[in-house]
């Protein structure tokens, strides 16, 4: 599979099961590239499905986690994380009403865009203050 993103140890939140959860995501995303690649359209949209049920369920890991270390951007973040969630729910539609085609090339720039600009800019940043709060393993 031709990864188009790939974890990198500069990524590290310092949490490592937010570390993992993220990593599984970039794996969902090269996953749908290569589907793209390959043309085989039937098969994006469970990975789509199973995309948004464990980035839902991470966002609710790392929220929690925010809310812990008394994070002061918490409701920016949750902002961002429900707009991601809605993105991922208006794709999932699409496929399902067979608008595929003109779809693939703007989820594949969507998901890559976003999930370098959260976890490099947005996820950093509760990173940082974390540091604070005490060591980084769970």
């Amino acid at each position: 599979m031709n990864e188009i993103f790939a974890w990198k140890p500069e990524m590290s939140v310092g949490r490592d099961q937010l570390d993992r959860d993220h990593k599984s995501i970039i794996k969902a995303l090269n996953e749908l590239s290569a589907l793209r690649e390959n043309h085989d359209d039937d098969k994006v949209q469970p990975v789509l499905s199973r995309l948004l049920n464990y980035t839902v369920s991470h966002f609710g890991r790392e929220e929690a986690w925010m809310r812990e270390i008394g994070f002061s951007r918490l409701a920016e973040h949750e902002r961002q994380h429900d707009a991601f969630i809605q993105k991922i729910q208006f794709f999932l539609g699409e496929y399902r009403e067979g608008r595929r085609s003109m779809l693939a090339a703007e989820m594949a720039e969507f998901l890559r865009s976003w999930l370098v600009e959260h976890i490099m800019s947005e996820d950093k940043a509760y990173a940082a203050e974390a540091v604070s709060h005490g060591p980084a393993d769970e």
